[in-house]
């Protein structure tokens, strides 16, 4: 009685066992499914000149509303701790608007090749740096305004420490992937069509851009003094080990 007992619970065990292999498999050859198809609907749009038109008017709006419009706005009334935050954000900005348009699958792509999560095609290439030269102008800058200001070196490059690493360089791809997972969630319930789920997704991950700004905003006014002493130590340090050997 006891090993028919355990031979159903390997049974039971072996089952479940395959079932998660096959659903990983399943999500893995899915993953893979959808970058073969991007791909390829990438090459044919590439060729495609109302797509090209798109691009172009697509890039002007948000070059000039994100890149010039909302820094000069932020900077002309003084709001530079918010601005601080904000310029090493545009590709995430822009990552989430790439990623709504590419998921409406309409004939209106202006954002479709802004800040790819696979740049494989000329327009996306171009865009992708364009964007992230900029981003890395606006820090620059603002290190270079707070070096004058304080007339220290390690406050003014403080501020770069968390800029960069707190948004330029992690949450990109996370919030495509959180995104990616709101969608799939929505979609196995089959309610909803797929432009309320694209639209939930995207603004999901707006939110979550939204709360890094303001949540790196905070951490640079709240710990600027923290940041300060932490830049003076890496600035400091070649110079203590130096002095020991």
């Amino acid at each position: 009685m006891e090993n028919i007992l355990l031979n159903e619970g390997d049974a039971i065990k072996n089952k479940e066992n395959k079932e998660n292999k096959e659903n990983k498999e399943n999500k893995e050859n899915t993953y893979i499914k959808k970058q073969q198809m991007e791909i390829e609907k990438l090459v044919m749009d590439n060729k495609n000149p109302i797509t090209n038109i798109n691009f172009i008017i697509g890039s002007l709006v948000f070059f000039l509303l994100f890149i010039l419009g909302i820094p000069y706005s932020l900077y002309k009334n003084n709001y530079f701790y918010i601005l601080a935050a904000y310029m090493p954000n545009l590709d995430l900005i822009a990552n989430v608007l790439t990623w709504y348009n590419s998921e409406l699958n309409t004939k209106y792509n202006f954002w479709e090749y802004l800040y790819p999560s696979s740049a494989i095609t000329m327009k996306g290439i171009i865009s992708q740096t364009i964007i992230n030269y900029f981003s890395l102008l606006g820090v620059t800058f603002l290190v270079a305004r707070e070096t004058k200001k304080t007339n220290s070196l390690h406050k003014g490059w403080s501020i770069a420490i968390i800029m960069l690493l707190m948004t330029y360089l992690l949450p990109g791809r996370f919030i495509s992937l959180f995104m990616d997972y709101i969608k799939e969630s929505l979609s196995n319930l089959n309610q909803y069509s797929n432009f309320t789920i694209s639209t939930v997704s995207s603004l999901m991950g707006a939110i979550i851009t939204i709360a890094i700004i303001y949540s790196e905003s905070v951490i640079i006014h709240k710990y600027k003094k923290n940041l300060d002493k932490f830049a003076s130590i890496i600035i400091n340090t070649p110079r203590s080990v130096m002095k020991i050997i």
